[in-house]
């Protein structure tokens, strides 16, 4: 493994281990196995958005095609800003 690799792997698992400090001490602060699973997924939401490119955002919600066909919630969507999306709301976390 070259210096940089060694590097790149101690820098990810340090992310790793804070993402996972934030997802045990929520879990331990809420009960509530709904608003505990969406504490969850704003955490790694957050996450996420540090590492996108600007052009792009990340969010919840259900995803309707052109023949208006929707799926099920989906706990994280990624999207680009120059999308074809005519309407979306956004998760205020992940600005």
């Amino acid at each position: 493994m070259s210096e940089n690799d060694n590097l790149l792997t101690t820098y990810y698992d340090g992310v790793t281990l804070r993402l996972q400090a934030e997802i045990d001490f929520l879990n331990r602060l809420i009960s509530h196995a709904g608003e505990k699973g969406r504490a969850n997924e704003n955490a790694l939401i957050n996450l996420i958005v540090k590492f996108l490119p600007k052009r792009y955002n990340v969010g919840s919600g259900i995803i309707i095609d052109k023949e208006g066909n929707r799926s099920k919630q989906i706990d994280v969507i990624f999207f680009g800003f120059d999308s074809e999306c005519r309407l979306r709301t956004g998760n205020p976390l992940a600005n």
